[in-house]
């Protein structure tokens, strides 16, 4: 029973939004649905000045400059930790009481400091506390080592969340369910990314940041590379699991993953948010086929689910790929592989 209570209480803390003012004209706001999906708005004049996102384990900065929309992706931090520091040992308190005006507990301290005493309020409810402290770790995450005490702030340790001081004050909070079209200004980025990533992959071996190229082993195994009409241009390994080919047809060109870690890539897109066409699904020489069609980057894609493996076959446009998986890929029998 008390399984069952925390995974309820779990799914009832899912989607939550805070907004807080900072420094009398910054207005964040926190838009949290899960640990791969939170996005973080500041605006000054009414104008969003940045935004920080979430998604799929990435994380990215976006803004404007002269007008234009700018999006870079943050590098990973070694030291990214759900740790949170424990604020409250800073300050001594010297007084506290309850506190009314907010539809959720709150307490007000007056806590020492240098100049002179300062009134703060917070508040350790269960309806606001654990969505701070998911909102704290969100933006250490995002923040540059140096920089983590702008999200730390917000939490007073011992499970006391900041609720208004001098400087900072909690404007709302609600639990409504965020959509995941909240999160389609970086879903729209990655699509842009994919279908440039997909050009490219017309001339050189995809294996963008997968790491250094070696010589395929097992995917040559898999591509008939006497076929009349497709000509093998290259074929490489990108990683210990990634192996990767490029074909072409005239003016047309397929590209081709291995995965030997059975990720598959339709399935892969649709966890991101990613909007496809209806998956057909069929068998074929024992193997399950999936197919889509992703109008807003105007690519088609098919997994051929092995065993023990994937194979991906995208391209721009809607080309027959059934007829090129005839031509070009060998389909073995699963006691082959």
């Amino acid at each position: 029973m008390k399984l069952i209570l925390l995974f309820i209480s779990s799914l009832l803390l899912a989607d939550f939004t805070l907004t807080y003012r900072i420094d009398n004209k910054i207005i964040q706001t926190s838009y949290y649905k899960d640990n791969n999906h939170t996005l973080f708005k500041f605006k000054t004049n009414d104008k969003i000045v940045q935004e920080l996102i979430i998604i799929d384990n990435k994380k990215y900065l976006r803004f404007t400059e002269n007008g234009k929309s700018k999006v870079y992706e943050i590098p990973y931090k070694k030291n990214d930790s759900k740790k949170l520091s424990n604020l409250a040992h800073k300050y001594k308190i010297i007084q506290t009481q309850e506190n009314g005006g907010y539809d959720f507990k709150t307490e007000k301290w007056i806590i020492a400091k240098a100049d002179k005493n300062e009134t703060i309020i917070v508040s350790k409810d269960k309806k606001i506390y654990p969505k701070v402290k998911k909102m704290v770790y969100a933006l250490k995450r995002l923040l540059p080592s140096n920089q983590e005490p702008a999200a730390t702030i917000f939490d007073m340790g011992s499970g006391y969340a900041l609720i208004k001081s001098k400087d900072i004050e909690l404007l709302s909070h609600n639990e409504n369910s965020i959509k995941i079209s909240t999160f389609n200004i970086q879903i729209q980025d990655k699509l842009k990314s994919i279908s440039q990533n997909i050009d490219r992959c017309s001339l050189h071996v995809c294996c963008g940041s997968s790491g250094q190229i070696k010589p395929a082993i097992e995917l040559n195994n898999y591509i008939n590379k006497n076929s009349n009409n497709w000509k093998l241009i290259n074929i490489a390994s990108c990683s210990n699991s990634l192996e990767n080919a490029i074909l072409t047809n005239g003016d047309n060109y397929v590209i081709v993953d291995l995965n030997k870690n059975k990720k598959e890539m339709i399935l892969n897109l649709q966890k991101n948010g990613i909007k496809t066409e209806s998956v057909d699904i069929k068998k074929e020489s024992g193997y399950t086929i999936k197919s889509t069609y992703i109008s807003a980057i105007n690519t088609a894609i098919k997994d051929i689910v092995l065993p023990t493996k994937t194979i991906s076959i995208y391209t721009k446009g809607k080309i027959d790929l059934d007829a090129f998986i005839k031509k070009v890929i060998f389909l073995q029998t699963p006691q082959t592989l």
